[in-house]
């Protein structure tokens, strides 16, 4: 089984994603006739944002356009909506190979070491757990390459190469920002009134913060002593438990 994760065209407009292929549903077309005749099991599932109780608001352009290749699906093609109910993380779980245009869920799924396959602009583009299209004449290539996988194959090393980034991006590059509250994932507000307010605080990272900016310290904090005398043996043993 394979899943391919659709993204919200307002996330690939608003972030101008670059891709091999005019547009995501030439993407979805392509995938679609590639396993029409193959012995695969293909899972469409349609990105949350797109409509329902989860979205911010209804794309109706997207959404019509997916119900339009709804009634010429082939039978081993299934489409998942954005309110059925049946979990992303099952489907990455259950499926052999994602495949992703631009959604973070390339990184999640790397991270159950599973393979996966990105089709345009992302966060994990040309990174060495994922595969990316860089041609739209190569991707039946990568298509016939993951075709002779081991169902429900999971890879120890994807899972621990996607892993470290996974670190890096979130506890390394990431800076906590307490000087504004988030009211909903949409909404902040300032916790400060005054630029002299925040002399008074002191605040670390703000400090860190303007350093960047200034060019006087990396985005990415220097490993440090301790950090570069840790031996793999931990992380062995995480990954071993999983």
């Amino acid at each position: 089984m394979w899943v391919l994760f659709t993204s919200s065209e307002d996330e690939i407009i608003a972030e101008r994603r670059k891709s091999s292929f005019s547009s995501q549903m030439e993407w979805i077309l392509k995938t679609i006739e590639y396993v029409s005749d193959k012995n695969i099991f293909l899972i469409i599932r349609v990105h949350p944002n797109l409509a329902g109780s989860k979205a911010n608001g209804n794309s109706y352009q997207q959404l019509n356009m997916i119900y339009r290749i709804k009634d010429i699906l082939p039978q081993n093609v299934r489409l998942v909506m954005p309110d059925d109910q049946i979990s992303s993380y099952t489907l990455m779980e259950i499926a052999t190979v994602g495949l992703v245009y631009c959604s973070t869920v390339s990184l999640e799924m790397a991270c159950k070491g599973k393979m996966v396959l990105v089709a345009a602009e992302s966060l994990v583009s040309d990174l060495p757990f994922v595969y990316t299209i860089n041609s739209s004449s190569s991707y039946i290539n990568l298509l016939d390459k993951l075709v002779s996988l081991p169902i429900g194959i999971r890879s120890t090393e994807i899972m621990r190469m996607a892993f470290r980034f996974a670190y890096s991006l979130f506890f390394r590059y990431n800076i906590p920002f307490p000087l504004v509250r988030m009211l909903n994932p949409h909404v902040g507000v300032l916790t400060y009134k005054s630029l002299e307010e925040l002399k008074i605080r002191n605040n670390k990272n703000l400090d860190r913060i303007v350093k960047i900016i200034l060019n006087e310290e990396s985005v990415i904090p220097t490993p440090t002593e301790n950090d570069l005398i840790r031996t793999e043996e931990d992380e062995n043993k995480w990954f071993e438990e999983r």
